[in-house]
């Protein structure tokens, strides 16, 4: 009986075929696994490149990728930690840079009107207005310029009695009341007389002090010492101190205690009758 090629055996070994090669999943098997040597020859012939692509802040890890594909490795871990002092990776700091770093520091421990305050020297048109206002005026700039202390202010409590419901209510002025020390040294830096005043402030019994100066202007000390503790706290401290002086200036040009309609003038004149006395402080 003679046989055809469809009754063949079908057992027969497949090497006996030569028109059937591998699989086409075998032969992509041994393509990966000659692509995975290549690439490791590739390597180690030439460590400096591999070493370069490791190095710096912007490796490239593409031509890793086949690699780490190979091996089963999140590619992501590797590119985080192919970075030198980047992302995945603490910043190597020596204890000895640590130390300089804190001893370095500097310290914020000094409220800005307690540190030491040194003026830079002046300016033409600074020295222009030192020079022409000599004597008191010229004494308090520099004062409020190189103190290292603000003038004090004692807080003020006011208190009224609430109509609507019959109860007293209470709060604090924004403006203190100047220390008596603090007050004394203005005085003295104006070339005045400390005093206190003829009245008890608003909902207190507290009275407030007043700079007598000789022609018989009356300052409030309290908001003078404000405004200047103000000005130096100012990203031009000579301009804003010389904004205050200024006002007083001005005042001073222009005040005739005869036409002052002020209240305490009126009560050092007599006009009007107070249960205090204008006494010194």
């Amino acid at each position: 009986m003679k046989l055809t090629p469809s009754s063949q055996n079908p057992l027969s070994s497949l090497s006996d075929r030569p028109s059937l090669s591998r699989s086409p999943r075998g032969n992509a098997s041994d393509s990966a696994s000659s692509s995975f040597q290549s690439l490791i020859r590739r390597s180690n012939s030439n460590p400096a490149a591999s070493i370069r692509s490791q190095s710096g802040t912007g490796a490239d890890t593409r031509s890793q990728a086949p690699i780490l594909n190979a091996l089963g490795v999140n590619s992501m871990a590797a590119r985080q930690n192919s970075i030198v002092e980047g992302a995945g990776r603490a910043t190597a700091i020596s204890p000895r840079a640590t130390k300089l770093a804190l001893t370095n520091a500097p310290s914020t421990s000094l409220a800005p009107d307690t540190a030491i305050n040194t003026p830079a020297p002046f300016s033409r048109l600074q020295q222009n207005w030192m020079d022409a206002n000599t004597g008191v005026y010229a004494n308090l700039m520099s004062n409020n310029l190189t103190r290292t202390t603000p003038f004090q202010l004692d807080p003020v409590d006011i208190r009224w009695a609430n109509f609507s419901n019959g109860k007293f209510e209470s709060q604090q002025r924004v403006v203190g009341n100047v220390s008596l020390e603090s007050g004394r040294e203005l005085a003295q830096l104006l070339g005045g007389t400390l005093v206190s005043g003829p009245f008890d402030t608003f909902g207190s019994t507290t009275r407030d002090r007043f700079i007598r100066m000789p022609n018989g202007q009356m300052i409030e000390a309290g908001v003078l010492a404000h405004q200047l503790n103000a000005a130096r706290q100012s990203s031009d401290p000579f301009s804003a101190t010389q904004a205050v002086i200024e006002i007083y200036q001005i005042e001073a040009k222009n005040f005739n205690i005869n036409k002052s309609q002020n209240a305490v003038d009126l009560a050092a004149k007599g006009v009007i009758v107070t249960n205090k006395v204008i006494q010194t402080a």
